[in-house]
Formats: C-alpha cells, structure tokens, sequence
C-alpha cells in the first residue's frame, strides 16, 4: 500500500511541476494612416452666399471640411456677419477637378439639405490678380 501511495504522490508531482505553455496572440495596433497632404493650385474664385449657417465655427468648419475631402479646393474662406441670414463665402478650387455646380450641389446636400447657395458667381483667378 505504501508503495501505492508514493507512486500516487510521485505521479501528482510530476504533473503539478509541469509547465503548460498558453499560447498568446497579440494582435497589432492599426498603424497610423499618414495624412496626405494634397496641393491644389486654384485657377478659380466661387463667391456665393449661403443661408442656413447658425455658426462659422461649427457649420463653417463642416462645409471646409466636406469640401477640402474632394482634393479640388485650394481654400474656403466666410465673411461672417453675425445675426445675418446669409454668409458671403468665397472657394478657391481648381476647375479641372471640379466644377462649380459640384461644389453648390455638395454644399445644399449636407445635413440633410441645411444649406442653400445664393448668388454664385464665378471668377478666373488670373483675372482677379490682373485688376
């Protein structure tokens, strides 16, 4: 019996001092997506007016930056007048890559139709420059 029971206990030693090995899978961290930087040298000048901002900061910010996403616009700059109805904005783009109906109807199709454009006119920046 004895021998019973040191083999019992021999046997639980040698399976407690075992060691298991956990295999462990780390998964990577997404690597950082660099920011491409996409020049874009404007040849024209939209000026319109569009109603329907209640904040440069917030819907001025969300215009800029929906349209800088195309790769065409060099520059979106308000003239912001408090309390008024409409905001002068004046893009710089590049009409190779996009046109002018592209950036109004971008423009009116945001939040769900909150902006409307008044007023557009387009200039050649090289005109502009000449005056």
């Amino acid at each position: 019996m004895t021998k019973f029971s040191y083999l019992i206990s021999a046997f639980c030693l040698f399976f407690s001092c075992t060691t298991k090995v956990e295999k462990s899978v780390i998964k990577d961290a997404k690597p950082k997506q660099e920011k491409r930087v996409i020049e874009v040298i404007p040849n024209k000048l939209l000026t319109l007016e569009v109603e329907g901002m209640s904040c440069e900061m917030n819907c001025g910010g969300s215009i800029r930056k929906e349209l800088k996403k195309t790769g065409a616009i060099s520059r979106v700059e308000f003239v912001w007048v408090e309390e008024a109805e409409r905001q002068s904005t004046k893009i710089s783009y590049d009409d190779t890559k996009i046109s002018d109906k592209e950036i109004l109807t971008l423009i009116e199709n945001m939040n769900d139709g909150q902006f409307t454009t008044y007023g557009a006119k387009t200039e050649k920046i090289s005109e502009i420059k000449a005056k």
